[in-house]
């Protein structure tokens, strides 16, 4: 088979598997050569070879005792390597129905999120999924591949799967590992750190179940570098292994850390001393947001114009004035006026109103800006996350969050700021978010409000303060974390060996996030 187009590659996730990751995820499950063996998205065969080679490599020969399927909607360019035949259908997996049962299934299913799917796709693999499994209408293309796999699967069979890292983090994935720990005996998984595949940076994990038909006896978790030769794995719980909190951290002792901050320290979690929301949702940026001049140049009343914030690229400093906001967003005056009145009637020329959010409003343009926020927080950011105050009457939309603090004093609220900035708040906010993108943290509301901050009602040094605030201003925030950490241990009295821990896991989070 010719290598894929560049539009067929992104509407069928596919991702070839290269053949040194193949032959890893093929080492540690095959330990006989008397297997059959399926691929649900073959590709090119990659996986089927490598059990292959693992095999021949255990016995010596594989002809006559492998035996080797593939499934998928493109035919691979070679149907036998070495001796060894494929048994090829050329078939939509969900079609795919095998007289036979599997000893192994080995997969590296497409990489398709829920939103690229078609429309009546979706549809139909959630109706068919979803009241048994429990799944959720956003599981992405790959829920539905390892679900099915099972039923193709002997008693006591095994599953190695290549997956993204939305396996471990993805809201939508806690029920299915669940369902991997109620029907398989071990579980273990291997985090692999950078880019693995040509032409995306999607981060990838290995998936290995065995014993299936029996509830998980030992679930484990590793991590990899690309240069690792031996792996090691930590024993997660049930509980936490099924639990909707990203367990990246890998059971290297960073709860541990964090629970001694809270009882040996003073710390608390964020959500007892403010809330936490999500920005403005407009459902229609382009028709309510625009800059002052455009908002002018339509004679709109500036008394219905909230400036917002729409990028947290705007959070330069610790603190946001009124006047740095570099857009407005419409407020419409109800009853709307006859200038309004012809702006909605552009708005609904346009299909504003046919928005998904427009259309839980009414009237559909009358947009629920709230209350203004007392501070704003990332919502995604590379590094160093930290709290800004709202010094002028600023909103801002949902790629950044709002903060409501808990009648604090402006004392207390910069003491908020700058253990947030401290290495213990750092640690937290890397521990309960999630990596988006390539290496993004995505720090969720529920995220922030388990953030640690350490809640002190005395004078902040105003010295200092101001020094990490021109940092932060500057954009020099590994800086500023190291004088916001020596001003938190020293008002707390927190060791020095424990904040070197603490570093050290900080860093080794973000090590593996952003590597």
């Amino acid at each position: 088979m010719s290598s894929p187009t560049p539009y067929r590659t992104v509407k069928n996730g596919i991702h070839y598997t290269p053949m040194p990751l193949a032959r890893i995820l093929t080492d540690q499950i095959i330990r006989q050569e008397d297997i059959a063996v399926l691929d649900p998205a073959c590709g090119n065969g990659a996986l089927l070879w490598a059990a292959a080679a693992t095999c021949h490599e255990l016995s010596g020969a594989t002809r006559g005792k492998l035996s080797l399927y593939g499934c998928d909607k493109f035919k691979p360019e070679a149907l036998s390597q070495q001796g060894v035949r494929m048994n090829f259908t050329k078939s939509d997996f969900f079609k795919y129905r095998p007289e036979k049962k599997f000893d192994l299934i080995l997969m590296n299913p497409p990489f398709v999120a829920s939103r690229r799917m078609a429309k009546t796709t979706r549809s139909r693999l959630h109706k068919k999924f979803s009241r048994a499994y429990d799944l959720s209408s956003t599981s992405d293309m790959w829920v539905y591949f390892l679900i099915k796999s099972a039923e193709h699967l002997s008693k006591g069979g095994s599953i190695a799967a290549i997956l993204p890292w939305s396996f471990l983090q993805a809201d939508y994935a806690c029920n299915v590992r669940k369902w991997v720990s109620d029907h398989f005996g071990l579980v273990r998984t291997l985090v692999l750190r950078g880019d693995r595949f040509v032409n995306t940076k999607k981060r990838v994990l290995m998936l290995w179940l065995e014993k299936y038909g029996e509830a998980a006896e030992s679930i484990k978790i590793g991590f990899s570098d690309a240069n690792d030769q031996e792996y090691k794995f930590s024993k997660v719980s049930v509980a936490e292994w099924t639990s909707c909190q990203p367990i990246l951290h890998g059971g290297n002792g960073v709860d541990k850390i964090l629970a001694s901050f809270v009882t040996d320290y003073g710390f608390c979690k964020f959500d007892s001393v403010a809330d936490v929301r999500i920005g403005v949702v407009t459902g229609a940026d382009k028709f309510f947001i625009m800059s002052p001049d455009e908002a002018r140049a339509k004679g709109f009343d500036p008394k219905d114009l909230v400036s917002i914030l729409t990028s947290s690229r705007e959070l330069s400093g610790l603190a946001m004035k009124g006047s740095q906001a570099e857009k407005v967003l419409l407020k419409i005056p109800q009853p709307a006026s006859t200038t309004y009145a012809r702006y909605i009637r552009s708005g609904k020329k346009a299909g504003f109103d046919q928005r998904s959010h427009s259309k839980r409003r009414d009237p559909w343009y009358a947009v629920p800006a709230g209350e203004i926020p007392d501070a704003f927080f990332h919502y995604r950011v590379m590094n160093v996350p930290f709290l800004v105050k709202n010094q002028g009457k600023l909103q801002c939309t949902n790629s950044i969050h709002r903060v409501y603090f808990n009648g604090l004093t402006s004392d207390e609220r910069k003491w908020m700021q700058i253990s947030l900035l401290a290495v213990p708040g750092q640690l937290s906010l890397e521990r309960f978010s999630k990596t988006y993108g390539n290496g993004m943290l995505k720090i969720e509301p529920k995220s922030l409000k388990r953030a640690l901050v350490y809640h002190n009602k005395t004078k902040m040094p105003q010295g200092s303060y101001r020094r990490v605030s021109r940092l932060i201003a500057q954009r020099k925030k590994q800086e500023a974390v190291l004088i916001a950490t020596k001003i938190i241990a020293e008002a707390a009295n927190i060791p020095g060996e424990l904040i070197k821990k603490s570093t050290e896991a900080l860093r080794n989070l973000e090590s593996r996030r952003l590597s």
